[in-house]
């Protein structure tokens, strides 16, 4: 197990901005995810998340974040990220490419929300319908 490297930091902090109940919950969970596993894909990268023990789970229940798109300097497509809840929990942090090989390192990424305000009535499930405005 290990701590978010800070790619992985920045993509949670990202998807968890706005100023709903749900994403404030779980925004206070963030200093205490570890990474239990992260494996590659070719394409991209998943990295199984997990609460330290004697933290608190949140009660948001079960949902997917997936409005974040990202660019970087070597990728020609960009990117997209997925934060996965299960349970209350912080659970999986999905990236992939649109078409390319991931690359063993990303050179200065920059992310953005797919829709702006952020709506989640239609990019996230599980989670109440809600229009976002940055916190």
């Amino acid at each position: 197990m290990r701590e978010l490297d800070p790619f992985e930091r920045l993509c949670i902090e990202f998807s968890l901005e706005g100023n709903i109940e749900e994403l404030v919950q779980l925004r206070d969970t963030v200093d205490y995810v570890r990474v239990n596993r992260s494996r590659f894909t070719g394409v991209g990268f998943v990295s199984e998340l997990s609460l330290l023990s004697g933290a608190t789970p949140t009660s948001v229940g079960n949902g997917v974040l997936c409005d974040i798109d990202g660019e970087t300097d070597n990728l020609q497509h960009g990117f997209g990220i997925v934060v996965f809840v299960t349970d209350g929990r912080l659970s999986a942090l999905e990236g992939f490419t649109f078409d390319e090989s991931w690359p063993s390192t990303l050179l200065l990424p920059r992310l953005t929300y797919t829709t702006v305000p952020r709506v989640l009535s239609r990019t996230v499930s599980g989670f109440t319908t809600q229009t976002l405005s940055r916190r």
